[in-house]
């Protein structure tokens, strides 16, 4: 299977962007290739579903959805449970995305995980994390 990957941080300013989407457009492959962009603003594509907070970027009391994943037709008929998560923001004003194929089970929680000593003196700690780390069977 091939397929193209185009990420894209576009410029807030408008004029540059006018530029930017014609060049994006021609770059559309043929229908047999699966085609992802994944940029700040697009048209005439498919908005995927995301799970976590509903904004990807915030600065001050200001929060905005303008990160987003978008694909083609093509990448809906081949996987059917596609989706992009929002990640908690680390060192940066945006929320990373994370395309996934399936349900992970993540939630947001907007920190860093950290991870406390003690909680290795509790008795079913080393089942809680072989249990919790292990890949979900089928």
């Amino acid at each position: 299977m091939s397929f193209l990957l185009i990420v894209v941080y576009a410029s807030p300013c408008s004029s540059k962007r006018k530029v930017l989407w014609p060049y994006l457009a021609a770059l559309n492959p043929n229908n047999n290739v699966l085609w992802l962009i994944d940029f700040l603003f697009t048209k005439g594509m498919n908005d995927l579903e995301f799970h976590g907070p509903p904004f990807t970027w915030s600065r001050g009391s200001l929060s905005q959805c303008l990160d987003r994943c978008v694909v083609n037709s093509m990448w809906f008929a081949s996987f059917v449970n596609l989706y992009v998560l929002h990640l908690d923001i680390l060192g940066s004003d945006h929320m990373p995305l994370l395309g996934s194929l399936g349900d992970v089970g993540y939630t947001a929680c907007n920190r860093p995980f950290r991870f406390i000593e003690a909680w290795q003196s509790h008795p079913q700690f080393e089942e809680f994390l072989c249990h919790t780390w292990s890949p979900k069977a089928s």
